[in-house]
């Protein structure tokens, strides 16, 4: 008796196609494809799909996206941009302004120099640097109202010199001012920074507009014109023949005016960080001295007011009231003591003329007082008002404003 799985007949192996790698007969050799589907097979269950295996597209951020736009407007803006002109601008002022600074103060700082250092103008050389320093203060002023106004800097200025007493005094202060010092400093490198500006602005500017509009010229030239800008290039032997090479050296003036702008710039904040340690507040020890010296002056303000009260009311009201106990005592004694006064009418004027003396001190006192807070108001209206009556020769009660709006009285306090 045959076993029962030798009934079911194999189904005969495929034969391999001309582009299969397994031999025939080989086993574990691949079917093809095409190769007819029988019962219990894998292909009598359905079509299989094999997905190849491509990897997912990596996608950009938008961040980064809507950045990489942000910064290709910038550079292709930079060139028409008010920022632009204005620091083409002040690099084209820059030069003459530098030199027109640069020239007084030479002519007063060198003399200055060789006076000091000889032994006979020594006094007249220091005198001429304390000109220098102060002229250089000024000088700094206008630098830091000219940056302010062309290029929008925010730079504070330096702290206010205050001068001391006598011409010795100031002499020695002016000498001594950093501030000063720092503002001469700068004036001496301004010159040569601003040809360097100059440069920097000017000279790309000026090639980028001419390579830009060289096949203008190349089409308007005569051929000889054309052989003399023939070699547009600074280096190299690079000749220029005909048009479309005369529209490459456009698209390079093109590169060179987007490049401009950013070596103007370079230049300018070179400007700018030299403005900001030389011509402003350099730490945070000088915005302290400053301040001290601001307390220092508050306080003898305070103390030269001080004295002046003493002098008014010693020289003033203190004499008036002497001068009416005076008064009051001779006309106590003119009265005397028991029966009539043997002189009524001197008594009379000398209580006349103590009565005026005492409103003579109470002038002079109120002028004394006009600007004093007095002590009574730290406590309110009310409280200076009920101790003003309690004071008063006059009996008095002040009247609260509830009370002043029951009785229906209108009044200044009410």
């Amino acid at each position: 008796m045959e076993p029962m799985a030798a009934s079911r007949p194999r189904p005969p192996a495929a034969a391999p196609g001309p582009g299969s790698d397994s031999e025939p007969g080989q086993p574990g050799a691949a079917a093809s494809p095409h190769a007819a589907a029988t019962p219990g097979s894998a292909a009598a269950m359905g079509p299989v799909t094999l997905a190849a295996a491509v990897p997912p597209a990596v996608a950009v951020p938008a961040a980064e996206q809507s950045r990489a736009a942000r910064l290709a407007g910038l550079v292709l803006a930079a060139p028409l941009g008010r920022r632009a002109r204005a620091e083409v601008a002040y690099c084209l002022l820059a030069v003459p302004v530098a030199a027109l600074c640069f020239a007084p103060l030479m002519a007063i700082l060198v003399p200055g120099l060789a006076l000091t250092a000889s032994l006979i103008g020594s006094f007249a050389g220091l005198v001429l640097l304390s000109v220098a320093g102060r002229a250089s203060r000024r000088i700094g002023g206008l630098h830091r109202g000219l940056a302010g106004r062309l290029l929008g800097a925010r730079v504070l200025p330096p702290a206010p010199f205050q001068p001391g007493k006598g011409v010795l005094g100031r002499i020695d202060t002016r000498l001594r001012d950093p501030a000063g010092w720092r503002a001469v400093a700068y004036i001496l490198v301004k010159l040569p920074l601003a040809l360097a500006m100059l440069y920097f602005s000017a000279f790309p500017w000026l090639l980028g507009l001419y390579y830009f509009s060289y096949p203008f010229w190349w089409l308007i030239l005569p051929q000889a014109g054309r052989t003399a800008i023939g070699s547009p290039l600074p280096a190299g032997d690079v000749h220029i023949t005909n048009y479309p090479q005369a529209l490459g050296v456009c698209l390079l003036g093109i590169a060179v005016l987007l490049i401009a702008p950013w070596t103007t710039r370079l230049a300018v904040t070179a400007d700018q960080w030299l403005i900001r340690g030389l011509l402003g507040r350099r730490s945070q020890a000088e915005r302290i001295r400053e301040l001290e010296v601001s307390r220092a002056a508050v306080v003898d303000d305070s103390a030269a007011l001080l004295r002046q009260v003493e002098r008014n009311l010693h020289d003033g009201a203190q004499a008036r009231l002497v001068a009416l106990a005076m008064y009051l005592g001779r006309a106590r004694s003119q009265l005397g003591t028991d029966g009539d006064p043997p002189d009524l009418d001197r008594a009379r004027e000398l209580l006349a003329a103590a009565h005026q003396g005492a409103k003579d001190a109470l002038t002079e006192l109120r002028d004394l007082a006009r600007g004093i807070h007095p002590p009574a108001l730290d406590g309110g209206l009310e409280d200076a008002l009920a101790s003003l009556a309690a004071t008063s020769a006059t009996p008095a009660r002040p009247t609260s404003r509830p009370a002043c709006a029951a009785a229906g009285r209108r009044s200044t306090w009410c």
